[in-house]
């Protein structure tokens, strides 16, 4: 059987110098009674970026900045994201307790605010949003309260919530919306007068706050309800007016929606901070595509939003992962027009 399996050996090597290719390892010792049968001559398979060299298409991750900790740039639990009208990335950097802002390109702007509960001190702000004229509202969890800064960080002026705010956002007639942990959602006007509280639904001893942004076109609050899986639309006062459950991308898996954002063209990007995954919905809940993937390098998505220019904004943390900032291409954007390869910052470089 030795001498059988040499001579196999011999022949399958020489049949494969003579035609210059790669045989399937599968077919190497195919045995029919003891015979010889030649094997099936397959071409190698080129890698995708020998295959279509430049052509390949770039890397999703444009910038990967932070780690865990309290130096600029870092963070420890950044549970809130926004970001403005002139592209600037404001994290709610929560065990922190600053706001850190940032430019397109993830580079390190300034920070406002320390611990404590006078004017423009936070206690655990998990929310943070861009109002008109450039104001920045923060969702101050355990000072039950909204504090208002100028776009400089400036203290401006603040109003109490009924219950801790989790998250905030505010439509273009300075209408403010501000889910909380008692899974309510409060809208106040301009002077922080409260118009409107309503319950979003399911049980409100689990204190789990959920993410939620605003469709301007509709005036809806539009809620990533991660206890029930479900994303939730309603109106200022409270109607339900549609609800979805996300789909994922493939059969066996469950979309775990753990954050939301708006597209420029009214898709609805939904994060799944379990399976790591962002997946690209219509308004009515359709499957549209998937957006990232592990093997994108996408982790657990806490937070995200669309900047002006095209790029996918996410934070992220897990209690034994990094805590970090992410910028993905989504839309095509001048700025990247070309193939720079990722950029990972500890601490990202101050702009001057």
């Amino acid at each position: 059987m030795c001498l059988l399996y040499r001579a196999l050996y011999t022949l399958q090597r020489n049949h494969s110098n003579q035609c210059g290719k790669m045989v399937d390892t599968q077919s190497r010792y195919r045995l029919y009674s003891y015979g010889y049968t030649p094997p099936e001559v397959r071409q190698s398979t080129p890698a995708y970026r020998d295959l279509y060299h430049e052509k390949a298409p770039p890397d999703k991750l444009l910038f990967d900045v932070g780690v865990k900790g309290d130096g600029p740039g870092d963070f420890i639990y950044p549970r809130g994201l926004t970001v403005t009208l002139d592209g600037d990335i404001l994290v709610a950097d929560t065990d922190n307790n600053r706001i850190q802002i940032f430019n397109q390109f993830g580079l390190y702007k300034r920070k406002f605010g320390t611990k404590g509960n006078a004017k423009g001190q936070f206690d655990q702000p998990t929310g943070v949003t861009e109002m008109p004229y450039g104001y920045i509202a923060v969702a101050d969890r355990n000072n039950r309260r909204i504090q208002v800064f100028s776009e400089e960080g400036e203290y401006k002026y603040e109003f109490p919530t009924i219950d801790p705010p989790f998250c905030v956002c505010c439509d273009k007639d300075f209408n403010t919306a501000v889910s909380t942990t008692k899974r309510t959602i409060e809208i106040y006007n301009r002077e922080g007068k409260l118009l409107h509280c309503f319950s979003i639904g399911g049980n409100t001893r689990n204190h789990i706050g959920c993410q939620i942004s605003i469709n301007n076109t509709r005036a809806e609050v539009i809620v990533c309800d991660t206890f029930t899986g479900l994303v939730k639309y309603f109106k200022y006062d409270g109607k339900l007016v549609y609800k979805f459950e996300p789909k994922a991308a493939s059969e066996g898996l469950t979309m775990v929606p753990s954050a939301i954002g708006l597209s420029p063209l009214g898709d609805i990007l939904v994060a799944d901070a379990l399976n790591h995954v962002v997946n690209v919905y219509s308004d009515k809940g359709v499957f549209i595509k998937q957006l990232l993937c592990p093997t994108d390098e996408a982790g657990a998505i806490q937070a995200c939003a669309v900047g002006p220019e095209g790029h996918f904004i996410a934070t992220e943390f897990s209690v034994d992962g990094p805590h970090s900032l992410k910028i993905f291409r989504y839309l095509q954007c001048v700025c990247h027009l070309t193939r720079p390869g990722s950029s990972k910052r500890s601490t990202p470089t101050q702009m001057e």
